[in-house]
């Protein structure tokens, strides 16, 4: 037992030797070797080191340039009228543009101005006019100096933004070299490497920190301070720049008094080249920290198995935070969606009651001629205020149908001459019947003594829209056997302008001074709880203060809760003369459509027997077609002469109106292709409008028919044919 006992402790002892040895010989051999390992070890972290460093210059100038371009298609429909849309410009910037030190944003516009990201304004150099890079092209990027005071270096990426084939604009990324450098010079080595970027093609140098530090690489003459290491030469690393090949050497310094290694390659963006010098005694530290590593490699293994199951619990936590960003998402994409779909419930609801207020006028005064028996003067009377509320109502269908100029929040302001007390008449009409249903009085003074002037030139389809609005709130909130008080007076003249001002007070339930401050922001509305009683869109104010924006106008309110509300608008007006409106009328009534031959094509019988007798009784000759095929029969069996013009509906059976324009432009006649064809219609979209146009029509008329617009637009074409 003594024996076996002995030779195992032998045995133990011979193989902790054996062992000893072993370890010993590989230490030996891995300290003999580390050293020739530890110099590929440098060049291969130095590689990845430039390698990470290109990418991530590559990167920040690929996401400025990303960005440049995103923001160029928000701002390419705002740059033409850039002073009035200077604000949301800005904004597009701001949000764009990347937080960091060494970049700031700038516009710069054909007037040779431009604008920067924190709302400074500037003007152009004259070598770096905007006139001047519009001739010469663009490049992606440029050096320069800045133009804040024409010193610092700085790298412009730019971007030029047209629209309709037209540079509207020019938008730069202006990235400050000095900080620039000094950011990514944090990143390696822990700032004792120095780098070099430089562009290729025109040989500017970027960023350059080893010179100053390292001295000339001149390789040659009494001056040089360098020379290459051992195993390197400059032809080489000069026939590898040329061939835009990768590369690394090393070469002695006098200044540093150390080997130096460097690296050299052509980076991702443009035509840059990157190098990265890193002192030997830098270099070798980071290769003598592998070498301790490997020593403790078991503790690494077994850190790892530790390691990887943190990673599993790390890597689920990420799934988890990405599944619920992407819930959170969805979730706002959701609730997106739910109110765009309650402001399109709104607009609908809003619109419906703008289109009931003159249709209630409409209907009532309908009900009038029914029950009573009233004189011709009163019934002629009662028919102009039919027909104004049906204008109106027209009106509000065609501001519905134009769906470009409400995606666009854009409406056009007319500049036409018109009465003012006419206007103040139509206004009061459309509204006193609702008043009336309702129990509430209106009360208003007689104008004629307060207007200066009251042929005036602006847009009486919005003037209307502004008072009704106003009027319809004062009724809707008012009280039971309340009262409305209105008033308008000139307050202001000058050569060529007034100013009108129209009061109206209501007795109503007023406004709290905290809704006051939100009431022309569109949806709001104070008696949220009490819709059934108050029901409306809240757009209402909203669009009166746009307008009255528009007009540069000015608009007042006064309230107090459980007293009434107080509005008080102010808008500038053009002066006109009667003889202006007088003239208007006097060409309106000027022109005749007697004698004119019209082939009238329209499927429906209401429609057609309307337009037949409206045709006939300004002494037109009329022949009709129900369908398109029917009316190019007609006309092609018509000798020339027969028609002089042609009214054609678009949607009809058969063939439509498109399609039977083109068959008749297209046969064998001369006089096809010059009579005028009109679209009498009810699309009145402009894209029906196009359409028609591209058929062959030389004009659209939308339905319902307003009589004298027709009657001027075939007087007009065949007077023009003739």
């Amino acid at each position: 037992m003594k024996i076996r006992t002995s030779h195992k402790k032998y045995f133990y002892i011979e193989l902790t030797i054996i062992l000893m040895i072993i370890i010993g010989t590989v230490l030996y051999w891995y300290s003999s070797s580390v050293q020739d390992r530890s110099a590929r070890q440098s060049f291969v972290i130095l590689d990845e080191s430039r390698d990470q460093l290109g990418q991530m210059i590559t990167n920040e100038m690929e996401n400025e340039q990303e960005h440049l371009e995103a923001a160029s298609s928000l701002l390419r429909d705002l740059l033409p009228e850039h002073q009035k849309n200077q604000q949301e410009i800005l904004k597009i910037m701001n949000a764009s543009s990347a937080e960091n030190a060494y970049t700031h944003w700038e516009i710069c516009f054909p007037d040779e101005s431009g604008v920067r990201t924190n709302g400074e304004t500037f003007k152009l150099l004259p070598k770096y006019s905007f006139r001047d890079r519009v001739k010469k092209g663009f490049t992606v990027s440029e050096r320069r100096t800045s133009l804040k005071d024409d010193k610092t270096q700085i790298i412009m990426l730019s971007n030029p933004i047209f629209k309709d084939g037209k540079c509207v604009g020019i938008i730069s990324a202006v990235i400050e070299l000095k900080e620039f450098a000094r950011a990514f010079h944090s990143n390696i080595y822990g700032q004792q490497a120095d780098i070099m970027l430089f562009e290729r093609e025109s040989g500017d140098v970027l960023i350059n920190s080893w010179e100053s530090t390292l001295g000339n690489m001149k390789n040659g003459g009494k001056r040089s301070i360098l020379s290459a290491a051992g195993g390197y030469d400059w032809t080489t690393i000069t026939e590898n720049y040329n061939k835009e090949k990768n590369g690394h050497a090393a070469f002695m310094s006098q200044k540093k008094g150390e080997t130096v290694y460097f690296s050299y390659a052509k980076i991702g963006y443009s035509d840059w080249e990157l190098l990265l010098f890193v002192p030997g005694s830098v270099c070798m530290q980071t290769a003598n920290a592998n070498r301790a590593t490997a020593y403790l490699a078991f503790t690494v293994i077994a850190a790892a198995v530790f390691g990887f199951f943190i990673l599993i619990t790390m890597g689920e936590r990420k799934r988890q935070r990405i599944n619920e960003a992407r819930s959170r998402e969805l979730s706002a994409a959701l609730k997106k969606a739910n109110e765009a779909n309650v402001a399109k419930s709104r607009f609908l609801s809003r619109m419906s009651h703008d289109i009931r207020t003159p249709l209630n006028g409409i209907i009532g005064f309908l009900d009038l001629f029914e029950s009573r028996k009233e004189s011709l003067e009163t019934l002629e009377v009662q028919s102009r205020k039919v027909r104004v509320a049906a204008e109106h109502l027209l009106s509000l269908i065609n501001d519905i149908l134009n769906m470009s100029k409400l995606e666009n929040n854009k409406v056009e302001l007319s500049h036409e001459a018109f009465d003012i007390r006419q206007l103040a008449e139509e206004i009061l009409s459309i509204t006193q019947i609702r008043a009336e249903e309702v129990g509430i009085t209106i009360h208003y003074e007689d104008c004629g003594k307060n207007i200066r002037h009251p042929y005036i030139y602006g847009s009486p389809l919005h003037v209307r829209q502004i008072f009704v609005n106003i009027l319809s709130n004062a009724i809707k909130y008012n009280k039971p056997d309340g009262e409305i008080f209105a008033k308008i007076e000139s307050k202001k003249c000058t050569e060529k302008k007034i100013f009108y001002t129209c009061t109206i007070t209501d007795t109503g339930i007023g406004m709290s001074r905290e809704f006051l401050q939100h009431l022309f922001e569109p949806f709001v509305q104070e008696k949220v709880d009490a819709r059934s009683v108050y029901y409306g869109t809240g757009l209402g104010m909203a669009i009166v203060k746009s307008l009255v924006d528009m007009m540069h106008g000015m608009i007042n309110v006064v309230s107090r809760p459980g007293e009434g509300t107080t509005f008080e608008v102010t808008i500038p007006f053009d002066i006109a003369e009667k003889e202006d409106l007088e003239g208007y009328v006097k060409r309106k009534e000027e022109v005749s459509i007697e004698g004119v031959k019209i082939l009238l094509v329209e499927d429906n019988d209401l429609n057609r027997e309307i337009a037949t007798t409206l045709l006939k009784e300004q002494e037109a000759e009329i022949t009709t077609a129900v369908n398109g095929a029917e009316a190019v029969a007609a006309y092609e069996q018509a000798p020339d002469g027969t028609f002089d013009v042609i009214l054609m509906d678009i949607l009809m059976p058969v063939m439509d109106g498109l399609e039977a324009v083109r068959a008749i432009r297209a046969l064998d006649r001369k006089e096809a292709k010059t009579i005028p064809i009109i679209a009498l219609t009810a699309n009145a979209f402009a894209e029906d409008i196009r359409k028609s146009k591209e058929a062959g029509m030389n004009a659209h008329i939308s339905k319902p028919i307003q009589l004298d617009k027709m009657v001027c637009v075939i007087a007009g074409l065949v007077h023009e044919s003739r």
